[in-house]
């Protein structure tokens, strides 16, 4: 098996080098701080993202035009780390959060394209990641701080699939199914990338040809050639940019009602604010290390 490890930051210098310059153009929504983005798998042209302050937005025209479509959680502080539309039906819609001050998180399930949202699972877990499995749809994994956990009945059930109270299986970023077998799974944690073959039962750390103590923060599977996975990971040594696009401040004056772009403005305050206690979170743990949208390391 092939697997390819990429830092960000090499990605970035090695393509200005190989490649011509190529250009980034934004397409909104004005304000906010991107943690998330699905896209529906029957419908390219739809897509939905996820801010740092548990706003939905929807896109029908790829991301020419967005609309404000709802919020997750109680509070004001859901950090949307995925978005997925299942692969059955586009109008069911699965979302993982955490939250910095209210003590929620968890998996959240909408069946109305996204209205709508009701928690289903791992209340009060800080989840960072979802996958939904190719093969049985109504398996997902959810990949969380505590472990990995599996559900076979579309969210209303879980069960832990790593070790309580490992010293590595823990703190979890990211998670994937083997498109073949879902008893294949990759997932990464604050340190190293694990794989499973038997559902959980045995996990090995694969982590050869990746710097030691990388944080592994997406872990995708090449569909067309399942030998092939690829992950982004960063580490103290590789300062990789953690993986949120940000909107800068003078896209904050949108088209429509007052009402609407008052709204937008103080959904922006409100993510200004959660970006920066991120920020100190993140400063006061050393492992973690990265970016402003401007480029510059926090």
């Amino acid at each position: 098996m092939r697997l390819k490890w990429f830092g960000l930051t090499a990605l970035a210098l090695t393509g200005a080098v190989a490649t011509p310059a190529q250009t980034w153009r934004q397409v909104g929504p004005p304000g906010g701080t991107v943690i998330s983005l699905g896209a529906d798998p029957h419908d390219a042209s739809k897509l939905y993202l996820g801010t740092s302050d548990g706003h939905v937005f929807t896109s029908s025209d790829e991301g020419a035009h967005w609309q404000l479509l709802s919020r997750i959680g109680a509070g004001q502080d859901d950090v949307i780390t995925s978005i997925i539309v299942d692969s059955r039906d586009s109008k069911h819609l699965f979302a993982s959060t955490w939250t910095l001050d209210t003590g929620g998180g968890g998996v959240y399930r909408s069946k109305d394209s996204g209205h709508s949202w009701q928690l289903v699972g791992l209340a009060h877990e800080t989840v960072r990641a979802l996958a939904q499995s190719p093969t049985h749809p109504k398996t997902w994994l959810a990949a969380s701080l505590t472990g990995v956990y599996r559900s076979t009945n579309e969210g209303v059930h879980w069960e832990r699939i790593t070790p309580a109270k490992h010293d590595a299986l823990k703190n979890f970023d990211s998670v994937a199914f083997d498109p073949r077998d879902d008893h294949t799974i990759y997932a990464g944690t604050d340190h190293l990338p694990w794989k499973t073959t038997d559902g959980g039962r045995n996990w090995s750390p694969i982590s050869n040809g990746m710097i030691d103590d990388s944080d592994v923060r997406s872990i995708i599977v090449d569909p067309a050639n399942p030998e092939l996975v690829h992950a982004t990971a960063g580490s103290a040594m590789d300062k990789i940019q953690r993986p949120s696009l940000c909107f800068p401040p003078h896209t904050i004056d949108p088209p429509g009602s007052a009402a609407s772009e008052n709204a937008l403005r103080r959904n922006y305050q409100r993510s200004l604010e959660n970006h920066q206690r991120r920020r100190a979170m993140e400063t006061r743990d050393p492992r973690r290390l990265g970016y402003q949208c401007d480029g510059h390391r926090p």
